[in-house]
């Protein structure tokens, strides 16, 4: 009966790594619930898209078993604010800083019992380097999909309030991007890899190349991810975000004298 799988709760960004983690419980005799947190970035359609595709691949797929429940969609401004959590991620960001949205993924992490968050083999910089420095973790593998939870005794207790509630699928946790690539085309999705997504900030329809996880994409080894614009952007990078920090300065006084005028 379908009713006794277990349920793999799982956040999905459409990214290699989320997507890698979905293709995988593909195989297992489980039921994948994805969760999807909306937050109007202008990514947002170019994520979802590839969520579309890939869960088509993963329909279409033969050796496919698992049950992929709907895709849940959160708006971020309805996750409940937690100031515990709040508090804990400014005092981790003052020791190694990492991105915003972990402060709301993790208020999101209590109210889904054991959130999948996919995690790869920690770099020099970002949240697996910030949980390797300030962190232990221990395997979990009495079920059919082993993961990875930060251990409460040897981590930092702030790193624990804010990544605690989390499981860390393996191997992504242990794997590097280019080590995922041999496991899609092993189970038959190598034509996947092409419609994941992770640029932040697009430019007629492809990724930019100088945003955060295009760089980091590019240093990881994928750039063949890339047009050759967006290659040359990359290697422009720090003049093309110096112009969106002036554009975003502008908008912001813009915004503010628009404001100003509504409510005299």
């Amino acid at each position: 009966m379908s009713q006794a799988r277990p349920i793999v709760n799982v956040l999905w960004t459409g990214g290699l790594d989320s997507s890698f983690r979905m293709v995988q419980l593909s195989r297992l005799d489980v039921r994948a619930q994805p969760y999807y947190v909306s937050d109007d970035r202008e990514s947002e359609p170019f994520e979802l898209n590839a969520i579309k595709r890939v869960t088509e691949d993963i329909k279409a797929h033969p050796g496919t078993i698992f049950e992929l429940l709907p895709l849940i969609i959160v708006p971020r401004r309805q996750i409940k604010p937690d100031p515990e959590i709040t508090e804990a991620y400014r005092r981790v960001c003052g020791r190694h800083p990492i991105g915003w949205q972990y402060e709301w993924l993790a208020r999101l992490s209590k109210s889904v019992d054991g959130l999948e968050i996919g995690l790869e083999r920690p770099g020099p910089t970002g949240a697996s380097r910030c949980i390797a420095n300030l962190g232990r973790t221990r395997v979990v593998s009495d079920g059919p999909v082993p993961y990875a939870v930060l251990d409460p005794e040897s981590s930092d207790p702030d790193l624990f309030t804010v990544f605690g509630r989390f499981h860390f699928p393996l191997p992504l946790f242990e794997f590097r991007k280019l080590d995922e690539l041999p496991k899609y085309r092993e189970w038959g999705f190598g034509s996947t890899i092409d419609k994941t997504w992770f640029c932040h900030w697009p430019i007629e329809g492809r990724p930019c190349g100088y945003c955060k996880p295009c760089v980091s994409l590019i240093h990881e080894g994928l750039a063949f991810r890339f047009t050759r614009s967006g290659l040359r952007r990359y290697r422009l990078r720090a003049v093309y975000n110096l112009g969106r920090k002036i554009k975003a300065v502008i908008r912001q006084k813009l915004g503010t004298r628009t404001d100003g005028g509504a409510r005299s």
